[in-house]
């Protein structure tokens, strides 16, 4: 009876663990040359403040703030297979107006955790450039205080 009643427990802690997950999806944007040579790729997590997805805004960057230059959209795949993306389907599309040019977009999905979030190990470079401005924007302000407080000792 103990076996039977430990082998539930077990199952019901492993349901419980599944069901806390959920699956997240992610658009990857090629555009430019299939070829690789020209070929900017952009990432669309659902989240960010860029309205055109395609935005260098929406490019990945690595610790130093640099964008990630993928030589393909193969490429960029396996950068994300390695962070848990799978791909979940690819297809590509004209734009009109910009002389038939062909957009490569794959649909990535993973399953993430209460806690996580579905950009765990990912930054943009909006996101950099957005607190490289408010880094500045306190210096700044700090700067400004303490200049004040300077010219409060001469009244």
């Amino acid at each position: 009876m103990r076996k039977v009643l430990f082998i539930f427990v077990l199952m019901s802690l492993a349901l419980a663990a599944h069901a806390q997950l959920r699956t997240v999806y992610c658009e990857m944007i090629g555009s430019g040359s299939p070829s690789g040579r020209s070929i900017k790729i952009s990432f669309d997590f659902g989240e960010q403040k860029y309205y055109y997805k395609a935005s260098s805004d929406n490019q990945i960057i690595d610790e130093d703030g640099k964008v990630i230059d993928f030589s393909s959209m193969i490429d960029a795949l396996n950068y994300m297979a390695d962070r848990g993306w799978k791909l979940h389907t690819a297809f590509s599309a004209a734009i009109k107006g910009q002389g038939g040019a062909e957009t490569y977009r794959y649909i990535l999905f993973k399953e993430i955790g209460n806690g996580e979030s579905i950009m765990d190990g990912i930054r943009l470079l909006g996101e950099y450039k957005q607190e490289q401005k408010e880094e500045k924007e306190r210096k700044q302000a700090a700067e400004d205080s303490k200049k004040s407080g300077w010219d409060d000792v001469y009244k």
